[in-house]
């Protein structure tokens, strides 16, 4: 299996979900990707009699890190998965390794975790039909604050 983007979490043992290349046949696909550059603690001071402002970096305060996936299977199954991801991403802090860079005290932001489509039917599916004898997918977009690299 190839392996893209792989998230860990510690309920009590150490436990993954990996998002694999679209040729593994994988039941959760990578999408993309997205690291932003870093956040720094910038302020302004505007002193009286002094024309301009003065730019004090306070540091480093973070990224976040934005990992777009497919899930695919049954409907039932696509949507079970879903929900025990976004509820053990949301629970415990986790770490996302892109395979170069592991982005370890991640926390999942509370408006994330969301589809980005609706169901879609996939394969031999008559007439668009999602029920769950039939293969269905949906995209989701995570996105996790990096507390430190």
């Amino acid at each position: 299996m190839s392996k893209i983007v792989t998230v860990t979490w510690n309920d009590g043992s150490a436990q993954e979900v990996t998002f694999d290349s679209f040729e593994d046949g994988s039941t959760r696909n990578f999408i993309d990707f997205v690291p932003s550059g870093n956040v720094q603690d910038n302020k302004r001071f505007s002193m009286p009699g002094v024309d301009g402002n003065f730019l004090i970096r306070g540091g480093f305060r973070g990224l976040s890190v934005a990992v777009l996936v497919r899930y695919k299977d049954t409907l039932a199954n696509c949507t079970a998965k879903w929900k025990a991801d976004r509820e053990a991403f949301a629970k415990y802090s986790c770490a996302v390794d892109d395979g170069q860079t592991y982005y370890t005290r991640c926390t999942l932001r509370s408006d994330s975790a969301q589809r980005t489509t609706g169901e879609k039917a996939s394969g031999n599916v008559g007439y668009g039909d999602l029920s769950d004898e039939h293969h269905a997918f949906f995209d989701v977009r995570y996105v996790w604050d990096v507390d430190e690299l």
